[in-house]
């Protein structure tokens, strides 16, 4: 039987944090997404404004579980809530439940701070992760889509504030 604990991940968590963010690459076959490395959580995971924040799980000293998650702000609601980035819960890990107890975590945490609202995307052909999602609680939004845009269309978008 597994006996979880919690503990946010600090700058020297950088390379369990790759690992598990690399595994969750590999768990969705996606290996060709990942371009970070370690450092690359240490330097915009401290500092004085962090970018995201992380939760660990542990079980007897094994990181089991990561909750990768930043603040958001609702302008239509005017009101705080938190982003999910990225849940992972290890082999050995899964089905104990242990995924949400890490949302449930950081729901906590951030209704301390005044949240009122989660939210999460989830890869399409994620189904076990979909499910899941919606036993706790978590429905699909059907009043909008995530648009994304990166690599060379993203510089070419940033190029024409030059041109005005």
């Amino acid at each position: 039987m597994m006996s979880f604990s919690f503990r946010h991940a600090g700058p020297d968590d950088a390379q369990t944090i790759f690992e598990l963010v690399q595994k969750l690459s590999e768990y969705l076959g996606q290996t060709e997404k990942l371009t970070a490395a370690p450092d690359d959580f240490r330097e915009v995971g401290q500092g004085s404004r962090p970018l995201f924040s992380a939760l660990l799980a542990e079980d007897r000293g094994e990181t089991v579980g990561i909750c990768l998650y930043f603040d958001s702000f609702s302008s239509l609601r005017g009101q705080r809530g938190v982003y999910v980035q990225d849940l992972y819960v290890t082999d050995a890990a899964r089905g104990s439940g242990l995924g949400k107890a890490l949302l449930a975590q950081v729901a906590k945490e951030a209704a301390a701070q005044g949240a009122t609202y989660l939210r999460l995307s989830v890869d399409v052909e994620n189904i076990a992760a979909q499910k899941a999602y919606e036993r706790i609680g978590l429905s699909a939004a059907t009043d909008e889509q995530i648009r994304k845009i990166d690599g060379s269309a993203f510089q070419q978008l940033a190029a024409l504030a030059n041109e005005t």
